[in-house]
């Protein structure tokens, strides 16, 4: 975030310049969690999952405030 609006704060005063949004986050973590958790995940999931590889749209409840301890217990 601090790098977002280190490198676009002055462009927001300027019309017709570019907003970026660069990838600040390549490389700081791996995949473990991902993989610990894909053991959690139901048929019906993988199925949803299957569904936006194919490009379709599907509909998820989004929690602001989980955190991993609540994905292993649920």
């Amino acid at each position: 975030m601090v790098s977002f609006c280190a490198e676009n704060h002055e462009k927001i005063r300027k019309p017709d310049s570019n907003i970026i949004a660069d990838n600040y986050w390549i490389n700081t973590s791996g995949n473990d969690i991902i993989e610990e958790f894909m053991g959690f995940i139901e048929p019906e999931d993988v199925d949803l999952m299957q569904d936006l590889l194919d490009g379709k749209s599907i509909t998820a409840e989004v929690r602001t405030a989980l955190c991993y301890g609540d994905l292993q217990n649920h």
